[in-house]
């Protein structure tokens, strides 16, 4: 089991249950948090990358870190847990 976790901010965020494979394609994040940001899709945006260079470059990634790949939460240390809200707030 994966969790992928689209930041456009490089959240410092891991999970003690499953893996967090981050994947930003805001270039600014990805320059000044790298160490945080597993997958890195921000030259879709410059056209140095397609959609699909990018779908198959995260199937790769799932599939490795799905073997035994370290995500960069895992490498950092993070352990973080969260319950998500279970109602409405304002």
């Amino acid at each position: 089991m994966l969790h992928l976790f689209p930041t456009g901010q490089g959240n410092i965020i891991g999970n003690p249950i499953m893996p967090v494979i981050k994947v930003s394609g805001n270039p600014v994040t990805c320059e000044t948090m790298s160490e945080h940001i597993d997958l890195d899709v921000s030259k879709i945006l410059t056209g140095e990358m397609t959609i699909e260079q990018s779908g198959e470059n995260l199937l790769r990634l799932m599939v490795r870190t799905c073997n035994g790949r370290l995500t960069a939460s895992e490498a950092l240390g993070h352990r973080e847990l969260v319950l998500a809200k279970l109602y409405r707030s304002a």
